[in-house]
């Protein structure tokens, strides 16, 4: 009886967990095709690092039509070797909270920077 209740146990715990990722998955996908079929280019600018442990949390906001907008990405690099510089981000027209920061993309022009809203 008790081996059967433990089958059970992971059956259910291997379900729900099943359920979780089709969703996780679905709402990532969705946000990727968001931000594809609605592409607007701008400039962010990382203002906290928050290095754990196991990953380095990078955070950064923008501007879209006179409002802020921030985000967040986890990012390989610990320490604050992006903090307060300027980055190319892509995000949603219709979504604005839908974006993605590019890295490897630094923003020095101040003409540019000052156009974006800094």
């Amino acid at each position: 009886m008790e081996n059967k209740n433990n089958n059970l146990t992971f059956f259910v715990c291997v379900l729900l967990f099943c359920i979780a990722y089709f969703f996780i998955n679905k709402n990532l996908n969705q946000t990727e095709e968001d931000i594809h079929n609605n592409t607007v280019y701008g400039i962010g600018r990382v203002f906290y690092i928050n290095s754990k442990r196991n990953f380095t949390d990078a955070r950064y906001f923008y501007f879209y039509k006179g409002n802020r907008y921030e985000s967040g990405e986890y990012i390989d690099v610990p320490g604050n070797k992006y903090l307060n510089k300027f980055f190319k981000i892509e995000f949603s027209s219709k979504n604005p909270d839908h974006c993605n920061i590019f890295l490897d993309q630094e923003i020095n022009d101040s003409v540019e920077i000052k156009k974006a809203g800094f």
